[in-house]
């Protein structure tokens, strides 16, 4: 019974280690596995594009069309790609910065009617 029991334990031990994972991953951050033709590697890309809305190929034909619209130049697929990731970091860093200035400009508001 010991012997069953220390082998399935070792097999369970295998099977957790043979996870197909990105080498040297970092706490807090997301991948996704990218396929380039038959090249598959491994690339961080924002948490919102890892959730389960973000599998739902019409969600991410909406959002495709959205960063099309804006410019940026991705095909219309419905699958996450390295262009659709490029786009989707780009539009939420204009986004954070666009909310910045407005911050600062309100703070600035409020300080010069603090002032008068």
């Amino acid at each position: 019974m010991k012997k069953i029991l220390s082998l399935l334990l070792i097999l369970i031990g295998v099977m957790a280690q043979s996870q197909d994972l990105p080498s040297n991953p970092e706490a807090g951050k997301c991948y996704l596995k990218c396929n380039i033709g038959e090249i598959k590697q491994w690339t961080e890309v924002p948490c919102d594009l890892t959730t389960p809305k973000a599998r739902d190929t019409n969600y991410i034909k909406e959002l495709q069309t959205l960063y099309r619209n804006l410019g940026y130049e991705i095909e219309i697929t419905g699958i996450i790609d390295l262009n659709t990731i490029a786009a989707h970091k780009d539009y939420n860093n204009g986004m954070k910065k666009m909310k910045r200035k407005q911050r600062k400009a309100e703070r600035r508001a409020k300080r010069k009617k603090k002032n008068q």
